[in-house]
């Protein structure tokens, strides 16, 4: 990962996260993540895979979704950070 594509990114800067976790968290979901789109496909072994793309206005909001799937006992397994610029950062568990 860059760090000078990231010097923008701070504790209250916007961002764009898709949020990948095992399990299946159907549409009805979505509006308990605020602004998030919500996409469900499967892996390679046929398991349900849940996809968040979220539009977060600080990192606090990011954490409390996390802590939401958290709640849900959905394994969270890879956060995308979409950047301003276009780039996508990836940080996998």
């Amino acid at each position: 990962m860059e760090r000078d594509s990231l010097k923008e990114l701070g504790m209250a800067s916007q961002a764009v996260y898709t949020v990948f976790v095992k399990g299946k968290l159907n549409e009805d979901w979505a509006e308990w993540f605020g602004s998030s789109t919500i996409l469900i496909e499967q892996d390679q072994d046929g398991n349900p895979v849940t996809t968040l793309t979220c539009h977060i206005k600080d990192q606090a909001e990011l954490l409390g979704i996390l802590i939401r799937l958290n709640s849900l006992s959905l394994p969270l397994f890879q956060v995308v950070l979409i950047n301003n610029e276009g780039e996508t950062h990836v940080s996998s568990n």
